[in-house]
C-alpha cells in the first residue's frame, strides 16, 4: 500500500484538454476553471488528510476532469486505494506512468501496480469459480435410465463375498549401529533443530495468514485495519523459513552424530528403521 503522502500541486491549473480560445473570454474562462479546479484539489488533500477518502477521490476527480494536470492521476489512485477500489486505483497509476514517465515515485508506483494486478486477477478467478459453482447447482441431476429390476432378478442377485484377508508379515529391517561415546549432546543438537523447526513453521503459518489477510480484504476495508498485518507478515514468514532450515540443518546434524559418531568404552548406539518409523537404542 502506498503511504499517505499525495503530491502536492503548486503550479497553475489551466486546462489542457479544451480548445484554445481568444481574447479577454479565453482569459475570463481560464481563470474561473483555475479557481475551481485549484479549491476542488485543496478541499481534496484536506479531505485525505482527514481520512475521508471518499470524499477526496471525488475533489480529486473532478479537478483533473478540469485542469488535466497528470499528478492528480497519483492522488486519485491513492484515495482510490485507501478505499479498496483497486482497478479505479490501477487504472489511475498506470496512466500517471504513461503520462510522467520519469516521476520521481515511479518505482513505488510500480510495486503497488503489481499488487492490484495479482489481487485483480484472483477476484476474477474467484469470480469465475463462484459463477461456476452457482451453473453447476442450477443443473437438473439426470434422470437414470436404467429399468428397475424384476422379481427374477433380484432372487438371481447373490451378494459377492470378500476374499479373505491374507496375513501381512511386518518386514524387519536390518539395525544400522553406531557409536554414541559422544553422551548425549548429540540428543540435544537434535532436539534443538526440531524446537527450531517447530518455531519456523509457527511464525511462517501466522506470517502467510497476515498476508492472506491483507490481499483478501473486502473492498471499502479501511487500511487502518490490515496496516500492521501488512508490515509484521512477510516479516514473521522470512523468519519462520529461516529457522525451519536451521532447524532442519540441526536435526540432520544430531541424527548424523548419533549414527557414526566415535565410540567409547564399548558403548554402542542402534538405529533401527521400522515401517512403524526410526528408533534408536544404547546407553549415553
Amino acid at each position: 500500500m502506498l503511504g499517505a503522502s499525495l503530491i502536492t500541486i503548486a503550479i497553475s491549473f489551466s486546462s489542457q484538454a479544451r480548445a484554445q480560445q481568444s481574447g479577454a473570454e479565453s482569459e475570463a474562462v481560464d481563470a474561473s476553471l483555475d479557481a475551481e479546479a485549484r479549491a476542488l484539489y485543496e478541499a481534496g488533500e484536506l479531505a485525505y488528510q482527514r481520512g475521508r477518502f471518499e470524499n477526496a477521490l471525488e475533489h480529486f476527480s473532478r479537478a483533473y476532469k478540469l485542469s488535466q494536470r497528470p499528478e492528480l492521476l497519483y492522488n486519485i489512485g491513492s484515495a482510490a486505494d485507501r478505499l479498496r477500489l483497486d482497478e479505479q486505483a490501477l487504472d489511475a497509476f498506470l496512466k500517471y506512468l504513461e503520462a510522467l514517465p520519469e516521476a520521481p515515485n515511479r518505482a513505488e508506483v510500480q510495486s503497488r501496480i503489481k499488487v492490484l494486478q495479482k489481487t485483480s486477477r484472483r477476484q476474477i478467478e474467484d469470480t469465475a469459480s463462484e459463477a461456476a459453482a452457482v451453473e453447476k447447482e442450477a443443473r437438473p441431476e439426470p434422470e437414470s435410465a436404467e429399468p428397475e429390476p424384476t422379481g427374477e432378478e433380484v432372487e438371481r442377485v447373490v451378494e459377492p463375498v470378500a476374499p479373505a484377508e491374507e496375513p501381512r508379515i511386518e518386514p524387519v529391517a536390518p539395525e544400522v549401529e553406531g557409536a554414541a561415546g559422544q553422551g548425549a549432546l548429540p540428543w540435544i543438537v537434535a532436539g534443538t533443530g526440531v524446537a527450531l523447526g517447530g518455531a519456523g513453521a509457527v511464525l511462517f503459518i501466522v506470517g502467510q495468514g497476515k498476508i492472506s489477510d491483507v490481499e483478501g480484504a473486502e473492498r471499502g476495508s479501511r487500511w487502518e485495519d490490515y496496516e500492521a498485518d501488512a508490515d509484521t507478515g512477510p516479516t514473521l514468514a522470512n523468519t519462520g523459513v529461516v529457522l525451519i532450515g536451521v532447524g532442519a540443518a540441526a536435526l540432520a546434524t544430531g541424527v548424523a552424530w548419533l549414527a557414526v559418531g566415535g565410540g567409547k568404552g564399548g558403548e554402542r548406539v542402534a538405529v533401527a528403521v521400522t515401517p512403524s518409523g526410526v528408533t534408536a537404542r544404547g546407553r549415553f
